[in-house]
């Protein structure tokens, strides 16, 4: 018998060992955050890039759906070389565009925030103003895979080739829209990579440098 007796205690010091670790309050699962310091948390903590320029005015930055916030690294660059300090968002839904807004003003200090959009990146900027919750002074979109025109109450840029067919948006954009029409057929983020890629984006930087008129 005394082989099952080696059983037993074998059986019962596992169980020992068992209870020790769950009295142990290190191996717990901690307990959830009330929502509001969630909440705070995860504005703290938004998943981007950050070049950081040193004026008083910031951009949001949503990527094409090809794309990720790295994409952004020449512009991003350039919008910091000019006083801009811009963060590319690497999830680019509505409400974390506009969570990104936020923390730009409450913890970097911007007085001011605008928003650009590339492709399917421009439908979420174009949701992110429309919604609400956070005013943004200007929308900066390349070939958007949304409708422009339902902005009407900020000054808006619109960037486009000129194959790309935006006619409707040429024939009824209102006083608030500004468009610049490339030549070819680059979309979105692709026409940084043209020859037009430096003409494009000295004229962001001017249409966001300029005071609203509005």
């Amino acid at each position: 018998m005394r082989w099952m007796y080696t059983v037993l205690l074998f059986v019962a010091v596992l169980f020992s060992l068992a209870a020790c670790q769950g009295d142990d309050p290190g191996s717990q699962s901690p307990e959830k955050e009330d929502e509001n310091s969630s909440e705070i948390s995860e504005e703290s903590n938004i998943e981007g890039i950050l070049w950081k320029g040193d004026g008083d005015l910031a951009v949001v930055l949503s990527h094409g759906a090809v794309y990720n916030a790295e994409s952004w690294d020449d512009q991003g660059k350039k919008l910091a070389d000019n006083g801009i300090t811009a963060f590319a968002t690497e999830d680019t839904s509505p409400r974390t565009l506009k969570k990104a807004a936020a923390m730009l003003k409450e913890e970097h200090g911007a007085e001011e925030v605008a928003l650009m959009g590339a492709s399917a990146g421009g439908s979420s900027a174009i949701e992110a103003v429309t919604e609400g919750d956070f005013d943004f002074q200007k929308v900066v979109l390349l070939s958007p895979g949304g409708d422009p025109m339902k902005i009407s109450d900020i000054p808006v840029l619109t960037v486009y080739s000129e194959e790309e067919g935006y006619r409707e948006l040429e024939e009824n954009a209102g006083e608030s829209m500004e468009r610049m029409e490339i030549s070819g057929g680059a979309h979105a983020q692709e026409i940084f990579k043209g020859e037009k890629s430096e003409e494009v984006i000295n004229k962001i930087i001017q249409f966001l440098k300029e005071e609203n008129t509005s």
